[in-house]
């Protein structure tokens, strides 16, 4: 999956500063709602915004999954909204930022590559490097996003595709 411009890294070769974000991920994961436990942090500036997957709903009606790339990205949003920044201010920084994304179950680290949606959306705010766990435990892989092509469906879209048949 990592094929080009990666960066593998063994988590304890990490300096002190990685791994307090990894924890804080890892922490985040831990109030998911869902069987797949994802948990994001925003990087900039020292500031760490996290954000999980949990269950929303949808015109009050439909319950719906929020990946934690997407509630990273609101709480990034609403924290300097409440502030007082304008949009233009907002997404200059999260064009700098770096976002980590983790998958946990039990005390082990999967895969946590972003859905279609997910990317998108991180492509749509001009996030230029991600970070996500991969299968093998305690690795992380660092890309920068315009290299990062997904074919994965969130596990929305499989369950539509499954009922659709």
């Amino acid at each position: 999956m990592c094929s080009f411009e990666e960066l593998k890294m063994d988590l304890h070769n990490f300096n002190s500063y990685i791994l307090n974000l990894y924890g804080h991920a890892v922490e985040s994961a831990k109030y998911s709602d869902l069987l797949q436990k994802h948990g994001s942090v925003f990087i900039y500036d020292g500031e760490i915004i996290t954000g999980y997957n949990h269950f929303g709903f949808s015109n009050k009606k439909n319950c719906v999954s929020v990946h934690s790339e997407e509630d990273a990205i609101n709480n990034f949003i609403i924290s300097y909204r409440l502030r007082g920044y304008d949009d233009r201010y907002i997404r200059k920084r999260l064009k700098r930022s770096i976002l980590l994304t983790i998958r946990i179950k039990g005390d082990n680290l999967r895969l946590s590559a972003p859905c279609d949606n997910c990317l998108s959306l991180i492509k749509y705010y001009g996030i230029k490097q991600i970070m996500f766990s991969i299968n093998d435990q305690e690795k992380i892989c660092k890309l920068k996003t315009n290299n990062l092509l997904s074919n994965r469906p969130s596990s929305g879209n499989r369950w539509l595709a499954r009922i659709q048949k």
